[in-house]
């Protein structure tokens, strides 16, 4: 919300400052359009959840020029930022459509029109402004938002879905956006794959000492995997893996440990765990050599156990009597002996990266 109203303010100090040039009789050019940063500001109030200001009285409000009346594109855009911080949506709408009808190849002022039409839940006229903007090459996570936010309120879901997952390739770190793709797919019973989307996030936070951000999610989500069981998914079929940041994750869980987000390593020769995750898990596991070696993340080679798991799920898909390696600092890997226990594909599905594990038989 600050970074909103900062950008709001300095938009309006411009706009001052250019309105006294006019006055003054000024022959330099006026500033240009506002850019897509509009949509941005906006997403940042509709996804994390801020009230804008209060809307002043209708006196104060700057509203769309009247049919015959002549406005510059810069002075629509102006006003529709200044209706925008007053939350006055139907003013905002009204300006942007004037300059749209000025501006039609601009894609900021297309992509800003989408946000405000999305806001006011007009969402079938926010997704065509939202698809001509794309068809004309635009690209922004924040256009790839709203947009996927207008396809799931219209029931659009696999699409959402699609959109949700380019938006955090671009930015992974919006909050919101991860947490409704994440009710997207359980409503598409890909639950797994929404604890995946949760947990590696959560575990980027606690490696850096935060807080983890969706621990009451990922506990409700794995709740109703417990209470309906893993036919209600239609991951035991296959189980799809996202990459994010040059990295795939897979959910796995051991006993009580709760599903974690193990990296996908097919270098590592076995699966390999840590002495933390192990506790969690509170399992009996049988020690085949005490001195070992495991190779950590950073290429550091490290004293470790040898051990065989009786039970490892890798998603609803469970494996028995598997070797892992076990060391104090280990990072979580999934390494090539259970993954053999899978066909793994890989693709790109609309720009995003995609492994799928198909068990055998």
């Amino acid at each position: 919300m600050k970074m909103f109203d900062e950008w709001i303010r300095r938009q309006n100090a411009s706009a001052k400052r250019r309105h006294r040039r006019e006055d003054a009789g000024s022959s330099g050019r006026a500033s240009s359009p506002c850019c897509l940063a509009i949509a941005a500001a906006a997403l940042m109030v509709v996804l994390a959840g801020c009230s804008p200001s209060s809307p002043s009285s209708s006196a104060t409000t700057p509203a769309a020029p009247s049919p015959g009346a002549v406005a510059s594109p810069d002075s629509l855009a102006a006003n529709a930022v200044e209706c925008m911080h007053k939350n006055d949506l139907a003013c905002a709408e009204a300006n942007w459509s004037q300059y749209v009808k000025l501006r039609p190849m601009d894609v900021r002022g297309i992509a800003s029109l989408g946000v405000v039409l999305n806001k006011e839940d007009k969402n079938e006229q926010a997704i065509e402004a939202f698809e001509k903007d794309i068809s004309m090459g635009a690209g922004a996570y924040d256009l790839f938002a709203f947009y996927a936010d207008s396809l799931s309120k219209v029931g659009r879901i696999d699409e959402a879905i699609d959109w949700s997952y380019k938006c955090l390739t671009l930015m992974p770190s919006l909050v919101d956006v991860r947490e409704k793709l994440a009710q997207l797919l359980v409503l598409k019973k890909r639950s797994y794959e929404a604890l995946t989307l949760l947990s590696e996030f959560d575990q980027y936070l606690d490696e850096h000492g935060r807080e983890p951000r969706f621990l009451g999610n990922r506990m409700a989500i794995e709740s109703a995997i417990h209470d309906l069981g893993s036919s209600n998914t239609q991951e035991v079929q296959a189980l799809r893996l996202v990459k994010f940041q040059d990295t795939y994750y897979a959910p796995v869980s051991v006993g009580e440990s709760g599903v974690h987000p193990f990296v996908v390593d097919t270098g590592a020769t076995t699966v390999v765990v840590n002495d933390d995750f192990l506790a969690a898990a509170k399992i009996p596991y049988k020690t085949i050599r005490m001195q070992a070696e495991a190779q950590l993340a950073d290429g550091r080679v490290v004293g470790a156990r040898e051990i065989l798991i009786d039970h490892l799920k890798v998603g609803p898909m469970e494996l028995n009597k598997v070797k892992a390696m076990t060391c104090q600092s280990c990072e979580l890997l999934l390494g090539a002996n259970a993954l053999s226990a899978f066909t793994m594909t890989m693709s790109q599905v609309k720009g995003v990266d995609v492994a799928t594990l198909t068990p055998h038989g």
